[in-house]
């Protein structure tokens, strides 16, 4: 289980994270179920974790997209077409807040 970004307490040399997130620069079918799969695991260890899927092109299905919403928490994309850097920030204050 990999994420590229992992925010939490550190608890013994190890991080509990409170929100991940997975960064694509591209977004498919392949990337998104092994997204999909970190964050499957990482929910059935801790449920209140909050997973983030950040992108800035997206190939894959919308109706795929929203089958994943059960295991994450947000997803956001960031490029000149649709840039929602703020609602990220947003969400993540929200998180810590």
């Amino acid at each position: 289980m990999e994420f590229d970004i992992s925010i939490g307490k550190k608890i013994n040399g190890f991080v509990e994270p409170n929100v991940v997130f997975d960064a694509k620069v591209e977004l498919d079918s392949a990337r998104l179920k092994t997204a999909l799969a970190s964050f499957v695991i990482l929910k059935r260890w801790n449920s209140n974790v909050k997973c983030l899927l950040v992108y800035v092109v997206k190939d894959v299905d919308s109706a795929l997209l929203e089958l994943a919403n059960y295991w994450i928490d947000g997803v956001f994309r960031l490029s000149l077409e649709k840039d929602e850097t703020e609602a990220l920030l947003d969400y993540v204050a929200k998180c810590f807040s």
